[in-house]
């Protein structure tokens, strides 16, 4: 088959034109997931516990993409068979031009996937990583011993699946470390006195994301009154605030909602995780 040579040029430049230019400035890192606190640090993932503070954590609500992120291995590749295809066309092997060409393209393509994988998975593993480091060091291990064991796991498993590229499994096992943690409290100094006027649980709860820590009328119930089932007390309640009325799986974020008692009990104040309360949140 013969390409006619202009066609080709045309072809090659717009097609070398949708590998990112990021590419050029490439910086030899692999992408590979982070193993150290400053590798760590660099793309803006936490690791567990032990590795840095957690301002050098913090993940931006609109964070740009880090350049070891950006800089990976896919669109390395990408850049090397643009540079493949031009030599080619200089060469006059046209129809070798084209199929580095399409590889490039082919690798850019896996790259902005990568990139968005990465992105998708920084706020819940920082939160999963950033709550863990914070149980572990209030000395809520000593009341929650079991909800620990299990985070650390889960959060472990998290680290293993974004190892493996497993993005969706990594980001469920993230999401399972915010769950262990759900109604995990810093205890009191061991040398307070017995509290006696604390509420028993809070009655208003400010919607957070579902994807980050699962807020649903299930879960608040499962979190504040200790029994899933109770869910449609907490709906019931708060009908009116809904986009839907009759639609209990839509709960906008931010919505305060109230928590009604369930059985008499002494309800005040918004929840806050790091409060202590005098029975279950």
């Amino acid at each position: 088959m013969t390409i006619d040579r202009n066609l080709l040029c045309r072809i090659l430049c717009f097609l070398v034109l949708l590998v990112p230019l990021s590419a050029q400035e490439g910086d030899g890192k692999s992408n590979a997931p982070p193993t150290t606190e400053a590798e760590g640090a660099e793309i803006g993932v936490s690791l567990p516990v032990e590795a840095g503070d957690r301002e050098a954590r913090a993940v931006p609500s609109e964070t740009p993409v880090p350049a070891a992120v950006a800089n990976n291995e896919y669109l390395k590749e990408a850049w090397r068979h643009s540079n493949l295809a031009r030599l080619a066309i200089q060469d006059g092997e046209y129809e070798s031009s084209a199929a580095y060409s399409a590889e490039a393209v082919r690798y850019a393509a896996l790259s902005d996937e990568y990139i968005k994988n990465i992105m998708r998975l920084i706020p819940a593993l920082s939160e999963a990583a950033d709550r863990l480091l914070w149980a572990e060091t209030s000395g809520a291990a000593e009341y929650y011993p079991k909800e620990l064991d299990k985070a650390r796991v889960d959060l472990q498993s998290a680290y293993a699946e974004r190892r493996a590229q497993n993005w969706d499994e990594s980001y469920r096992y993230a999401l399972l470390v915010i769950e262990d943690l759900a109604g995990v409290a810093a205890p009191p100094p061991k040398d307070a006195p017995p509290p006696t006027d604390l509420p028993k649980s809070p009655n208003q709860y400010k919607v957070r994301p579902w994807d980050i820590f699962g807020d649903c009328f299930w879960n608040i119930a499962k979190w504040f009154y200790g029994d899933p089932w109770k869910w449609p007390l907490v709906y019931e309640a708060n009908k009116d605030k809904l986009p839907e009325p009759d639609n209990p799986d839509w709960v906008e974020v931010g919505t305060i909602l109230d928590l009604p008692s369930a059985g008499g009990e002494l309800r005040e104040g918004y929840w806050d995780s790091g409060r202590a309360y005098t029975g279950p949140n």
